[in-house]
């Protein structure tokens, strides 16, 4: 047992520390395996709490969070968060990507690359139709110490998809990454897929109707 508290616990690249949440909407916190030591990553700056932490491919923290937060509409936090990027070795503020996503962004493990999906309300322009959900990916990229996107493109659109289903990338497939891993919810109650990301084809891998996958 490592802590009394915490969720969506992450090995760092070296399997020395575990990042983690103190809990949904709260802090990012890291623990030093060999110390049992406890830094609280986000304690220096105020926010409204980050649903998602995960370790970048040179060190650095990527969160995912809410700029506003009411406490009797969680649901709408949800919808509401942003992507930042984290220098944990330092006390600056994170940086903001300028994009929103919709539950867990995916880090590759090996270079400076994130995927992360827009539901219908989060879509720049609100030019998607309601129910429908992209997955997209980019280039974390840094200029003058200040990380930005880069290359963004789309992966896959739900709209082009032969069943409605709401996507959500889960991870690059070790040990090339050249497929992701996401969630299809609402399609058979929820099936995983991979996507070959040079053909676009798709694998059905639970292909479990009727079980949440």
């Amino acid at each position: 047992k490592l802590t009394g508290f915490g969720e969506r616990a992450e090995f760092s690249l070296d399997s020395t520390r575990v990042l983690f949440l103190s809990k949904t909407f709260g802090d990012a916190m890291e623990i030093d395996l060999a110390t049992g030591v406890i830094r609280n990553l986000t304690a220096h700056f105020p926010h409204h709490g980050f649903t998602r932490a995960l370790y970048l491919a040179n060190g650095h923290i990527l969160l995912s969070g809410p700029t506003e937060f009411n406490p009797a509409s969680v649901a709408a936090a949800r919808t509401n968060c942003w992507l930042f990027v984290l220098d944990p070795a330092g006390n600056a503020r994170p940086h903001p990507l300028g994009v929103k996503a919709a539950e867990g962004p995916v880090p590759s493990r090996k270079r400076m690359h994130i995927a992360w999906s827009y539901r219908a309300a989060q879509f720049p322009g609100g030019e998607m139709p309601p129910g429908s959900s992209q997955m997209h990916e980019a280039d974390i990229v840094y200029e003058n110490g200040v990380p930005k996107l880069a290359n963004q493109r789309k992966i896959l659109d739900s709209r082009d998809l032969p069943f409605r289903a709401t996507l959500e990338p889960q991870n690059y497939r070790p040990p090339q990454e050249r497929e992701l891993i996401f969630s299809a919810y609402d399609y058979q109650q929820g099936e995983v897929f991979g996507i070959d990301l040079t053909s676009g084809k798709l694998t059905n891998y639970s292909n479990g109707p009727g079980v949440y996958d």
